[in-house]
């Protein structure tokens, strides 16, 4: 091989080099924009302002300490007689629905506020816990702490 032949084997290796590099070029623009113009598709103009809105855990009202506070704060009772009809209760009839106690005048109290049956409410609802509670609320929004004056003693503390 002359070397004017090895000259034009060269320069042709070079140009098919440069036109191999031109293609290369040419398909990895396109890769590239193809991958471009599918990703400005999925991603919207605007970006997505999603609101979190906190729950408010849900009340337990089960159990007559529950109950009190959540009957209390549903009539807008304050927190300090909240906790004050709590101490009553427990001073009571120590949270017990099924508390009696039969006084010297024959009348008898029952449940968890010691309801009087001077109140002629039925025994099924006065042992009842929430009806109770419920009673004790009308009786302390109508007349204060006053029924349970004769344990103040205990609660007040």
């Amino acid at each position: 091989m002359t070397r004017l032949e090895r000259i034009k084997k060269a320069k042709n290796h070079q140009l098919n080099c440069f036109l191999g590099a031109i293609v290369m070029g040419f398909l990895a623009g396109v890769i590239l924009a193809v991958t471009l113009l599918r990703a400005k598709k999925e991603i919207p103009a605007e970006p997505i302002v999603q609101e979190i809105k906190a729950e408010e855990p849900e009340r337990f009202c089960g159990d007559p300490i529950s109950y009190i506070r959540c009957k209390g704060e549903d009539l807008g009772v304050s927190n300090q007689n909240i906790m004050t009809m709590i101490r009553i209760a427990k001073c009571e009839s120590g949270l017990r629905e099924d508390a009696i106690n039969i006084n010297r005048n024959k009348s008898w109290d029952g449940g968890v506020y010691q309801i009087n049956s001077i109140h002629k409410v039925p025994a099924k609802y006065v042992f009842d816990y929430q009806y109770n509670i419920d009673f004790a609320y009308k009786l302390f929004l109508a007349q204060g702490f006053g029924p349970w004056s004769a344990s103040k003693r205990c609660w007040s503390k």
